[in-house]
């Protein structure tokens, strides 16, 4: 594979792989949390929809950031690159 490296030497903070099952829980909640204020709305002008920030919390999920791997000047991080 001609681009089988990543461009970015970016990784999450983490042993975690992947944040699917926390972005799945965030989602529903927001949905749900919209359905009812659609529901129980008696003045659509006046409706203040549900801002995605108050449903999570990033720093409660599997991963806690990111951080830039220098591979300059530790080539050992150059496993980590590989996709």
């Amino acid at each position: 594979m001609s681009r089988s490296h990543k461009k970015h030497p970016v990784c999450g903070i983490s042993t975690s792989d992947s944040e699917k099952l926390d972005k799945k829980i965030w989602h529903s909640r927001f949905r749900t949390t919209s359905k009812q204020n659609l529901r129980t709305c008696n003045d659509y002008e006046n409706l203040i929809d549900v801002h995605f920030r108050e449903m999570s919390n990033v720093w409660a999920m599997a991963k806690d950031g990111r951080q830039w791997l220098n591979t300059s000047r530790k080539p050992y991080l150059k496993k980590y690159m590989r996709k």
